[in-house]
């Protein structure tokens, strides 16, 4: 079942490169970020599936960009 996110709902995310064939994995890559959702973009789905991309404002105080598979649920 896939988890639906609304706008100021805390989350925890860590991308997910399994879809890139190509890419060199680094420390990076491993990262939890904790950020507030601020927007969802209902009209753009992932390129590699049947997911919206979220913009989250992460804990470092900077934006970033996730679909639903890569994100969890911390706080409603």
């Amino acid at each position: 079942m896939r988890e639906e996110f609304k706008i100021a709902d805390l989350v925890m995310c860590k991308y997910d490169f399994e879809y890139m064939p190509f890419h060199n994995w680094s420390r990076e890559d491993d990262i939890e970020y904790f950020g507030i959702v601020v927007r969802i973009n209902g009209k753009t789905r992932a390129f590699y599936g049947d997911d919206y991309v979220h913009q989250v404002f992460c804990a470092d105080g900077r934006t970033r960009y996730f679909v639903g598979s890569e994100m969890r649920l911390i706080y409603r």
